[in-house]
């Protein structure tokens, strides 16, 4: 992004740059759709003096951005009046509510596999995005019912070596801080990687703990988002 504005400072045909990194920006003009937030996702809006300027930026943007950013997919559009063109073609394909994503990705990897053959397409994607590396802790009835560890201490023990546990409270002049106990940096990035290094105890004990990696089982998941439509799962090729 930061190449694309230096590339654009300076350029008689700009007037202006507006930038959004993780979302779209405010919904200034009716026929633009709104963005979800995405951390992969960032927008450039540039004003140009006259309509032309529009025309002879755009041929000079796409093929620089191609050249240089061939691991990105850049869109270069013009905005439209009335009813917009966000994507002028979609394939939506919709599961039932416990569809697996799996299928689900490997269809909407399918039929982009045919899009991309086509020479009347481009940029093509799915709605879901990259995929993402997730870790999802499934309690283990019976383990954790014979350790006595309830669903409750596993959730507190993975709150304090992550995210901290209120401790209490300190008054500094008008202001109430909130005092947090949590693992240092180091430890919280060795226990994401390493279940492990985050211990739980029963209620009431002290001297006995237990291994978290023992009480749960891992599911992993890797889709970015899901999507809803109609009360079913659905994927979307634009």
């Amino acid at each position: 992004m930061k190449k694309i504005e230096q590339k654009l400072a300076g350029d008689p045909r700009v007037i202006d740059v507006g930038t959004f990194i993780g979302a779209g920006g405010p919904r200034f003009y009716l026929p633009v759709n709104p963005e979800f937030p995405w951390a992969g996702f960032g927008q450039l809006i540039i004003n140009t003096p006259t309509f032309d300027d529009v025309n002879s930026l755009v041929a000079e943007l796409q093929p620089y951005v191609h050249k240089n950013f061939p691991q990105a997919m850049i869109r270069i559009r013009k905005y439209t009046v009335g009813p917009g063109d966000t994507w002028p073609f979609e394939l939506r394909i919709s599961g039932p509510a416990e569809a697996d994503l799996g299928t689900l990705r490997r269809l909407g990897e399918q039929g982009m596999a045919i899009l991309n053959d086509s020479p009347h397409a481009k940029n093509v994607r799915t709605d879901m995005r990259n995929r993402v590396q997730k870790v999802v802790a499934d309690y283990d009835q019976e383990r954790a019912r014979w350790s006595s560890i309830t669903r409750a201490q596993i959730a507190e023990a993975t709150r304090r070596a992550y995210d901290g546990t209120p401790v209490g409270r300190y008054r500094e002049g008008d202001d109430m801080l909130l005092i947090i106990v949590r693992d240092s940096e180091a430890d919280r990035r060795r226990a994401a990687g390493n279940l492990e290094a985050i211990q739980a105890s029963p209620e009431g004990v002290t001297f006995q703990h237990f291994v978290q990696r023992s009480l749960i089982n891992l599911k992993q998941w890797n889709c970015h988002r899901v999507m809803n439509f109609s009360g079913m799962v659905n994927m979307t090729v634009p």
